[in-house]
């Protein structure tokens, strides 16, 4: 029914978006990671081997908060 269709609908759109969230939060706390473990003086190369994290990933978050 129409009814059920709408409401499985709205259940997807609340599970995506929650996924989202997830994600977005995840990032939030690598990206602080990166940055505070950079700050202290840890390399490039741990901190990307730590945090199982690509260079290019790490160079770009460093690269966005200006630290490189």
């Amino acid at each position: 029914s129409l009814i059920s269709y709408m409401e499985r609908t709205a259940k997807e759109k609340i599970v995506k978006a929650q996924n989202d969230g997830e994600k977005r939060g995840k990032k939030q706390t690598t990206d602080n990671a990166v940055i505070n473990l950079f700050k202290n003086g840890i390399s490039k190369e741990i901190i990307s081997k730590s945090l199982n994290i690509p260079m290019d990933e790490l160079n770009s978050i460093l690269k966005q908060n200006n630290l490189i």
